[in-house]
């Protein structure tokens, strides 16, 4: 591929271009990319090009003790009901959990000089600074688990704030030689939960989101909704309801 080039256009005009010496931001509609100087380039999800970092899917004879999980929560009231059924699913599941809280642990709001300090160590493949203590924990799970209540068609920001501070291009994910996402990630299933008081209009802009990402970003193709909808709708039999979600859950390892 020595002298050829490949032109990728983005809908996102930021995009950062490494040479041999130094990151350098470039403002444009279109990047090109001569292969073999092991340049990357950031839209708004980190760079697109080579990484170092091989993707290690967990071990098929891993003892379900020794899995980690990884709880995202991302409720806000203290009695969700969202809460409840996703703890339930946990009961369900064998190893190590660990909870993350995105409202108290989601870092610095994406901003310019984030994307710019994000590029910088992807092209270092430095991940030690804190600040992707989040990315690394997502990326060596072996199943996660995120509950987020059914707001407004979709689920809290503060649920999309903590997926910008995961995609972390060569640690969550990197992208091909086409630049087409290739996921990192170890977990070999996502499980999202959530609950309405109403009914679920739309799974496109919550779930279709996540399973999206997840399939496409973060390689985990094994992505299943756990639901409960109608909790607020007069005469409703609330625990009836949780528990008819739950009957549908299982977990194939």
């Amino acid at each position: 591929m020595t002298g050829k080039k490949q032109i990728i256009r983005f809908l996102i005009p930021l995009m950062i271009h490494r040479n041999d010496r130094s990151c350098v931001l470039l403002r444009t509609d279109t990047w090109k990319r001569s292969c073999g100087t092991g340049q990357c380039y950031d839209v708004i999800t980190g760079i697109a090009g080579r990484s170092r970092r091989t993707r290690m899917k967990g071990d098929s004879g891993r003892n379900m003790k020794e899995q980690r999980i990884l709880y995202v929560n991302a409720c806000i009231r203290k009695k969700s009901r969202t809460r409840f059924l996703a703890e339930q699913v946990i009961r369900r599941l064998k190893g190590t959990v660990a909870e993350v809280h995105p409202v108290s642990t989601t870092g610095p709001i994406t901003s310019e000089e984030f994307i710019i300090n994000r590029t910088e160590a992807s092209c270092r493949m430095d991940f030690t600074d804190p600040a992707y203590t989040p990315a690394r924990q997502f990326a060596e799970a072996d199943i996660i688990v995120i509950a987020a209540p059914y707001w407004d068609l979709s689920f809290p920001a503060i649920l999309k704030a903590y997926f910008e501070q995961i995609n972390v291009v060569g640690l969550t994910f990197e992208y091909t030689d086409e630049g087409i996402p290739r996921g990192l990630c170890k977990a070999r299933k996502l499980i999202y939960v959530t609950t309405a008081g109403g009914p679920i209009i739309s799974d496109e802009y919550g779930y279709g989101y996540v399973k999206t990402l997840a399939q496409n970003f973060y390689g985990i193709s094994d992505v299943c909704q756990i639901k409960a909808e109608g909790l607020d709708v007069i005469g409703a039999d609330v625990e009836d309801i949780l528990n008819k979600a739950l009957e549908g859950f299982k977990l194939e390892t």
